[in-house]
């Protein structure tokens, strides 16, 4: 029978260097937990609402809702899914998440003893120095960072092994993941620029008709507006809903020219909810109603 379970937990925890025997790669936990929005909202991590940073990597994997995080001037969006890993000293805020957020956090430091292996070796050096890293996770990270979580929640004894052990897996998944994505410099994430504006362009294409916000864009593909306007005025030349207005003209010129469908019709297909709404955006681009437009297309 255990004694004193909780109380010994808590002791072996709180060392910071227990390396598995045989094992040159150690890996120093600080933290691991899991964070839902109750918690956050009845007081505890009300610190981290300010400014701060650590001298340790900071691994956080989303499962529900978003985290906002301001690094520098960019401000990131952690999606359900995705993880954000921030190097150590790098300082960075909480700037806001859904209600119904919920997420695991990782902090810790690794490095190599003296007769570390290749492969040891390769492993810290692959983890970025400075910046951060946005990506997607993997199937296998999620289900490590639960199973770890609820292992130090409910420990037994084995338990500051088996924490340790999984961790080391999901330290290795994340460097498999970044390692996709050879040189990347820090600060970057694994979705290039181009990408991400393809991504964007094509979820307009499809949704047009919904009516949708150039905020709606940026928050499927969650980055920030200021960020998917950069990348839209590299790639383009427009910012998001510039181009999105440009996208509405050109498809009702297109219609109303090749096709028979009504005004009315043209309008919905395009997002507008009455054709009041949108006779007013054609005539303010064109400079002449939708069916002046067609009329004199026509005859042409």
């Amino acid at each position: 029978m255990m004694e004193g379970n909780e109380d010994w937990s808590k002791r072996e925890y709180s060392i910071l260097s227990i390396p598995l025997e045989g094992d040159n790669l150690i890996l120093d936990i600080f933290n691991i937990s899991k964070v839902t929005d109750d918690s956050y909202i009845m007081g505890r991590g009300k610190y981290f609402e300010h400014k701060h940073s650590h001298t340790y990597y900071e691994l956080h994997i989303v499962t529900e809702g978003e985290n906002r995080y301001q690094i520098g001037e960019e401000e990131i969006v952690v999606g359900k899914g995705e993880f954000l890993l921030i190097t150590p000293n790098l300082a960075h805020t909480i700037i806001g998440r859904r209600s119904n957020t919920e997420k695991y956090g990782l902090c810790f430091l690794v490095h190599t003893q003296e007769h570390a292996s290749r492969e040891e070796c390769r492993i810290v050096s692959l983890l970025p120095k400075e910046g951060y890293v946005l990506s997607r996770a993997s199937d296998a990270m999620m289900q490590l960072i639960e199973l770890a979580a609820n292992e130090k929640k409910t420990p037994a004894w084995g338990s500051v092994r088996n924490v340790r052990l999984l961790c080391g897996l999901i330290l290795v998944e994340a460097v498999r993941i970044l390692n996709g994505s050879p040189g990347l410099p820090a600060g970057n994430t694994p979705y290039r620029n181009d990408e991400r504006f393809a991504l964007a362009k094509q979820f307009i294409t499809d949704n047009i008709k919904h009516g949708i916000t150039s905020q709606v864009v940026a928050n499927t593909i969650h980055i920030s507006m200021r960020q998917l306007d950069r990348i839209f005025l590299k790639e383009s030349g427009l910012t998001v809903a510039r181009y999105m207005e440009m996208y509405r003209y050109n498809m009702a010129k297109q219609m109303l020219s090749a096709t028979r469908e009504s005004i009315q019709r043209i309008g919905f297909m395009l997002g507008f909810r009455t054709q009041y709404n949108f006779s007013r955006f054609f005539k303010r681009m064109e400079g002449s109603s939708p069916s002046e437009y067609r009329h004199s297309d026509r005859n042409n």
